[in-house]
């Protein structure tokens, strides 16, 4: 009998650890799922992260040159850019030195405004043809001036060419919208063979005339 205190001593003794461990465990499980939601949640950060560039620019839209040349665009960046073929920058020349007509042209680069009209260097963007390549085959003002002044859609990678935002090299080109796109404001081109009023094409009689009888009739 003198030993039952002891006893009753142990197991008090181990229901009281049971209870503490059990505790723990309660106390712990929280914080584990915790810690799971957490690391999870900076896995979705670091996924959302790798897309680079903000969403600062469309893949599928087409810039205009002023668009071309904002910090929206990062540099290396492959794009359409549309405008006007307005002239050329010679040989150990800088934009500064742009040429706005086809006499004299260089078959290595165009330059590209937003208008037709375009005579100041800082509005306009250079565009490297390089060596082999269609656009440099197809577009050069020196085997074709009649380009200027045309609208084209230039393709190529964003880069600094003549101390200048422009693209370096073109990779491709059309002269009609790749993306399907219509711009009212340019006006679109015209056949030049429909004209402009129907009522232009119909024929002038004057019934004050005396007939004339044809041949066989």
């Amino acid at each position: 009998m003198m030993h039952r205190p002891h006893l009753c001593t142990f197991v008090l003794f181990l229901m009281l650890l049971c209870a503490g461990l059990t505790a723990c465990e309660k106390l712990e499980l929280p914080t584990d799922k915790e810690k799971e939601e957490a690391d999870k949640g900076e896995d979705k950060d670091t996924e959302e992260g790798d897309g680079g560039g903000g969403g600062t620019v469309d893949p599928g839209a087409i810039l205009r040159v002023s668009e071309l040349k904002s910090d929206d665009v990062p540099l290396g960046e492959e794009v359409w850019v549309k405008g006007y073929i307005v002239g050329y920058v010679p040989k150990n020349k800088t934009m500064s030195g742009t040429v706005f007509s086809a006499e004299g042209a260089v078959e290595t680069n165009l330059v590209l405004a937003d208008s037709p009209d375009e005579t100041a260097h800082a509005a306009c963007a250079p565009m490297q043809l390089k060596a082999d390549t269609d656009p440099r085959l197809d577009l050069n003002l020196s085997d074709y001036p009649d380009n200027l002044g045309q609208l084209v859609y230039l393709y190529g990678k964003k880069a600094t060419y003549y101390k200048s935002i422009g693209l370096k090299p073109v990779i491709d080109y059309d002269w009609e919208s790749p993306g399907g796109e219509t711009d009212e404001d340019e006006g679109g081109d015209k056949d030049p063979e429909t004209p402009s009023d129907p009522s232009a094409t119909d024929p002038v009689i004057n019934y004050d005339a005396p007939a004339t009888v044809m041949e066989g009739d």
